[in-house]
């Protein structure tokens, strides 16, 4: 199933998944660089939303996604491979930038994901989950709220009390 940004496709009357932009540049061959899209998602369910960023660098649309899928019960949000910056800013986030995307996005919980199963960049393995700290810190955001999780552990996505907006 293929889906630009913009694009729906409904699985049931409850389930619905929704293309909307990323941030990377995009490739399989010498000659189709930048040729297509890069996309997130939206789960969009009867009693929240939630939102896949996939691989992306910051940008203004985290604040669209946020008004028009609201609410947005779990965000899944990339924390690793993200040095060298000035390489990877465009296309990779830091966690710094990550919580600023969860306060964009106005989630109720995230999830920090792409990152510590092998080493992806220059930060280090265990590096992400420090600087995540550092960054909920600096926002304010609490642990519970902007969360990681050991890999194979699972998570109960939490369900809204308010009916989720169908977006457009």
């Amino acid at each position: 199933m293929e889906l630009d940004w913009g694009e729906q496709h409904s699985y049931n009357q409850e389930l619905s998944i929704r293309g909307v932009p990323a941030q990377h540049f995009s490739g399989r061959g010498l000659t189709d660089r930048d040729k297509t899209l890069w996309c997130g998602y939206i789960l969009q369910l009867p009693h929240g939303n939630i939102y896949f960023a996939g691989d992306t660098g910051y940008d203004t649309f985290f604040e669209d996604i946020g008004r028009r899928f609201a609410p947005i019960s779990t965000a899944l949000i990339p924390i690793g491979a993200y040095r060298p910056r000035w390489f990877m800013k465009p296309i990779h986030i830091n966690p710094d930038e990550a919580v600023q995307i969860h306060n964009d996005l106005g989630a109720q919980q995230s999830i920090g994901m792409h990152f510590g199963t092998f080493p992806l960049a220059d930060e280090g393995m265990l590096e992400p989950s420090a600087d995540l700290a550092k960054a909920r810190k600096k926002y304010d955001v609490s642990e519970d709220a902007f969360l990681t999780l050991e890999e194979g552990q699972s998570f109960r996505v939490p369900l809204s009390k308010k009916k989720a907006a169908v977006g457009s």
